[in-house]
């Protein structure tokens, strides 16, 4: 079975639920669960319609926010090929469909990375 990139949404919505729920019941959420719900967080993160969206990021809003590599290297002006080699640098993660991150990890990584050249350029 293939499913849709709103399909995927929804099968991640789902999971989400049933982990929310499980919680206010007092039950902690399966390992599968857990897992489940990662790896669709993973798979909807590097759908196609996700790669192409623009880079309007904030960083407070985008806790579990998973980008693609070519948002990442747009956050960091970087080309795609440097984001991969630096993936370890902001725990990237390889996804069945290429690297994935957290937007917030590339976000803070992008802010040192400005904090550095204006030190530099003060110095």
């Amino acid at each position: 079975m293939n499913l849709d990139d709103a399909e995927m949404r929804q099968v991640l919505y789902l999971a989400a639920q049933e982990r929310r729920a499980r919680l206010a019941a007092g039950h902690p959420p399966g390992d599968w669960l857990l897992r489940l719900e990662r790896r669709l967080e993973l798979e909807v993160a590097v759908s196609r319609s996700r790669q192409d969206e623009s880079v309007n990021l904030q960083l407070s809003n985008h806790d579990d926010e998973w980008i693609g590599t070519r948002t990442a290297a747009a956050c960091l002006g970087w080309t795609s090929r440097k984001v991969q080699r630096h993936a370890a640098d902001f725990d990237g993660q390889l996804a069945s469909c290429g690297w994935v991150f957290r937007a917030k990890a590339v976000l803070e990584y992008a802010a040192g990375l400005n904090d550095d050249r204006d030190t530099a350029d003060t110095a």
